[in-house]
């Protein structure tokens, strides 16, 4: 949803979750922080 990194790393997390809470929290901070790196 943000940088369209969520959406493309996670096409459907609703399914099935590709990684931990810890992980996943880590990750969204990074991205959201990071958005033309990660994207």
């Amino acid at each position: 949803m943000k940088c369209g990194f969520s959406e493309t790393s996670f096409p459907h997390r609703r399914k099935r979750p590709p990684h931990p809470n810890p992980l996943r929290k880590t990750k969204r901070k990074a991205a959201g922080k990071t958005c033309g790196f990660f994207k």
